[in-house]
């Protein structure tokens, strides 16, 4: 808080009371292996806001967090969410973990030429090396069900789901 970008109203004030409802649900549910956060934790990078977010989203199962573009407004986003609130992540910011039978991979989008940071520029990409690291995962399990999450839709958000009149967040070519 306050609020930054949004593309619906947004309830901050109410955030501590919605994660607690989630919490209670899957205490309830009991079946909950882990929590995929799709990124945009936080609005802007700052060790405070990590930590706090971090605190807010201790659930009763794992949270995976897949860092967006807002969670990385700073150079050295990747090692301070890594420094902060490593229990969000595996041993770096790209990494795959197994549940279920299933083999997720949790690939952070890039925004820029400059690796893990944002500023304006969209110009959603993954880096070779990401690429790499997946097709490795996924070929010591190649009996796994493979789940990729990333912060950039992989066709973009239809035009009749958003109102702008075009898809939001297309990907480029690259």
């Amino acid at each position: 808080d306050p609020m930054g970008y949004e593309m619906q109203p947004g309830y901050p004030e109410r955030l501590g009371e919605i994660v607690d409802a989630l919490a209670d649900w899957m205490l309830a549910d009991g079946r909950i292996d882990f929590v995929l956060h799709g990124g945009d934790m936080i609005d802007v990078t700052a060790d405070e806001t990590i930590r706090q977010a971090a605190e807010l989203f201790d659930l009763p199962a794992p949270v995976h967090l897949c860092l967006g573009n807002h969670d990385t407004t700073e150079l050295n986003a990747a090692e301070r969410w890594l420094a902060v609130a490593p229990k969000l992540f595996g041993e770096s910011v790209t990494y795959s973990f197994e549940s279920g039978g299933c083999l997720v991979h949790v690939v952070p989008t890039h925004w820029c030429e400059v690796d893990h940071y944002w500023q304006e520029e969209l110009t959603p990409q993954l880096r070779p090396g990401q690429i790499e690291q997946v097709v490795r995962a996924a070929e010591r399990r190649p009996d796994a069900v493979g789940i990729l999450l990333t912060h950039s839709p992989m066709l973009g958000v239809p035009a009749e789901r958003t109102g702008l009149g075009y898809d939001f967040h297309g990907p480029s070519e690259t």
